[in-house]
């Protein structure tokens, strides 16, 4: 059997008193999920994440809490407004900054993978990549515009927009930070247009194979 160069390290490294921890944090998973507004992100993976306890830092959760503490209320165009001066204020890549210290928190816990939902640019993906290396994977979620915005009516959240100009001003909005370019490079891709369940099929598919592949 020929090791690829980064198998060899590993088993090196385990054998030559680098020692286990390292050799677990090496080659514990950070899978990144993105998608647009309403692609089913978050549903698509509820299902793996339910069954596997695999935690999840969700990056909208820094945008909100940024609300929270400012008290103004999280509605779509607050949330926008804050997540694009966070971005011009402090740099592109402040989101996913502020969330790798609750990503090495998870890593304490010894999970198999650690889940990040809701890039938006490819400064946070270079971001995660500095900081995790190659055990990093994206994931893109991909829907309609159709399909989105009538998703988002149903679920009724508070950031959710309602009416189809403030959808696409979402939209333009979130493709200016780089979404689109961050689902046109992802590893890999689900297609979420009709039923959930085969969403979630595909999710549990790719994410059981980012997470058995250990070495």
């Amino acid at each position: 059997m020929i090791l690829e160069p980064n198998k060899k390290n590993l088993i090196f490294n385990f054998l030559y008193g680098i020692g286990e921890e390292r050799v677990r944090k090496a080659i514990l998973k950070i899978i990144a999920i993105a998608g647009m507004c309403g692609s089913g992100k978050d549903i698509t993976i509820e299902k793996f994440v339910s069954s596997s306890k695999i935690p999840v830092v969700n990056m909208g959760d820094i945008v909100r809490r940024e609300a929270e503490m400012i008290g103004l209320a999280p509605n779509t165009e607050t949330l926008g407004k804050i997540a694009t001066e966070l971005r011009e204020d402090e740099g592109p890549s402040i989101i996913a900054e502020r969330c790798i210290p609750i990503v090495r928190e998870f890593m304490e816990q010894n999970p198999k993978a650690i889940i990040i939902l809701g890039l938006r640019s490819l400064a946070e993906v270079e971001t995660f990549k500095r900081a995790f290396g190659e055990n990093f994977s994206l994931i893109a979620v991909h829907a309609s515009p159709r399909v989105r915005f009538e998703r988002l009516k149903k679920r009724g959240r508070s950031d959710d927009p309602t009416e189809w100009k403030k959808f696409e001003e979402r939209d333009i909005r979130e493709l200016k930070f780089g979404l689109g370019e961050v689902i046109a490079l992802a590893d890999y891709v689900i297609v979420n247009e009709g039923a959930l369940i085969e969403a979630q099929k595909q999710a549990e598919e790719i994410l059981n194979r980012i997470v058995a592949d250990n070495i």
